[in-house]
């Protein structure tokens, strides 16, 4: 398990889980099969070194009935999605543009650990683009940590993907 500056990968993922399944919505994105490419990196403040965490592909389903509901150009999935985990959070300069949406989101954990992050989204018919940056802080230490994911639009869904 890779660590950095006292941050285990898999706790940074746990906090990241939000933001691997990009997309937006049907009047944006084609409903069907994306592959989302995602790739993590932190930065160690003490070395001064980036490092990569984590990068994966994974390919999702997205019905029209999901993307109908504007899921990822919207601010507060990212809010509910870590409420689930326990976090508790607040959502500031939201803006939108076209198919571009932005915001802040600063996080309590239940571990103690908080987060502030800038998340920036931008969709298209077949492309969606997720980059957000974070800075984590947990028993004194900060972590900025950066998860860029490029969604493509493959077409059809095929039975192996996950359903949204």
């Amino acid at each position: 398990m890779q660590t950095v500056s006292g941050f285990s990968s898999k706790a940074i993922a746990l906090l990241l889980l939000g933001y691997a399944c990009a997309a937006s919505a049907a009047s944006v994105m084609e409903p069907g099969g994306w592959e989302i490419r995602t790739k993590i990196t932190a930065q160690d403040l003490k070395k001064g070194e980036t490092k990569t965490l984590n990068e994966s592909t994974i390919k999702n389903c997205f019905s029209p009935e999901f993307l109908s509901k504007d899921p990822f150009l919207t601010p507060g999935i990212d809010q509910a999605k870590l409420a689930e985990k326990g976090a508790t959070c607040s959502i500031s300069d939201a803006k939108r543009q076209g198919n571009t949406a932005s915001w802040s989101l600063d996080c309590a954990f239940p571990n103690g650990a908080k987060a502030k992050m800038s998340i920036k989204n931008t969709a298209s018919k077949h492309e969606f683009v997720s980059d957000v940056t974070q800075q984590i802080t947990k028993n004194g230490n900060t972590l900025p940590v950066h998860i860029v994911s490029t969604s493509k639009f493959i077409g059809a869904c095929t039975a192996d993907m996950k359903k949204f």
